[in-house]
């Protein structure tokens, strides 16, 4: 074969290897599918099992994303019959901002191996397995990252007091999240509550999912009993919204199936509203030539995107949870 070229090879993995390479099921601790070319995934009933726990949709552009909030005070007042005239209350509203979240990473492959290459088939082949590493960098990245605090990361989003999209959670009305702080051992009351506190705010429980490292999984379990009781069941049923290849520690709490994230703190446990996260891509796929080296080609992929979430104030929070 002749010298293989990084501009043939840029097109090769946007055009041709991204679109074919995709991981489908839920794995280790992926919250976010990765979108590797041609249309977002089709909404469905078991979306979440299929395309990670939060959906993607296509590209909005735009340098920020901003949806009104209600602002903090209620803007409804009482008066009297005879009261002297005034101003009535007025509505108005807080803007939540977001900017993009930009990740990267750079595939090398050796040049040797694709100038003895036979065929295209064998170039074909080899960028995919190089390919199908830096993905999985990606995304390791990417969740790694949107499951810690800092602004915009999951921690952040739902805590009753860190800002989230510009907006101050305590400040502005019907904004935060539930949270308590256990601060020692976990007990069954402890979800019993913070369930009961997020259903009185609205949203459907089927729409739910907790998600802990998996020694809150062990210590859940050694509360109700590895046969289960009335907090904690067991998923042994295929099928369905979630099924055992979905929720992999096959246990529901409240009938809220608990997954385990291997990557999140040892001592948080999370209730996420499913229906009010989003993300959304900025920028698709792009792979660019980088400076070749004597040895080996290289290519730099980047992925831009906003993770949204219009009502914090549904999840939930536990902090603190020490067994």
């Amino acid at each position: 074969m002749a010298t293989f070229s990084t501009t043939v090879g840029a097109s090769l993995l946007r055009e041709v290897i991204a679109p074919e390479v995709s991981v489908t099921h839920y794995q280790n601790d992926f919250l976010f599918d990765f979108p590797t070319g041609g249309p977002a995934p089709q909404a469905q009933p078991d979306a979440r099992k299929l395309n990670g726990i939060i959906p993607w949709s296509d590209t909005l552009g735009g340098t920020s994303q901003k949806w009104p909030i209600e602002y903090a005070a209620d803007d409804a007042e009482e008066f009297q019959e005879g009261d002297t005239p005034q101003a009535p209350a007025s509505q108005s509203y807080a803007q939540a901002s977001l900017s993009p979240r930009y990740f990267r990473t750079v595939l090398e492959v050796y040049r040797e191996l694709l100038d003895a290459a036979r065929d295209e088939g064998q170039i074909v082949d080899i960028l995919t397995e190089a390919f199908d590493g830096r993905l999985r960098a990606m995304r390791n990245t990417i969740n790694t990252t949107l499951l810690g605090t800092g602004a915009g990361n999951i921690m952040d989003i739902v805590d009753s007091t860190a800002a989230y999209a510009g907006i101050s959670p305590r400040a502005t009305y019907g904004f935060a999240a539930v949270e308590t702080a256990v601060n020692g051992a976990l007990a069954l009351s402890d979800y019993e509550d913070l369930i009961e506190d997020v259903n009185d705010r609205g949203g459907d429980l089927s729409e739910y999912v907790f998600l802990m490292r998996t020694n809150q999984i062990t210590n859940t379990m050694n509360l109700g009993g590895w046969s289960g009781n009335s907090v904690v069941q067991k998923i042994t049923e295929p099928g369905g919204m979630f099924d055992p290849s979905f929720a992999r520690a096959k246990i529901a709490i409240g009938g809220i199936p608990a997954i385990g994230v291997g990557t999140m703190d040892t001592q948080t446990i999370l209730l996420l509203h499913i229906p009010s996260f989003s993300w959304k891509l900025h920028v698709d796929l792009v792979v660019e030539e980088k400076p070749t080296q004597l040895y080996a080609n290289q290519w730099q992929m980047v992925l831009a995107f906003y993770l949204k979430c219009k009502q914090p104030r549904l999840c939930g929070k536990l902090t603190g949870v020490t067994a």
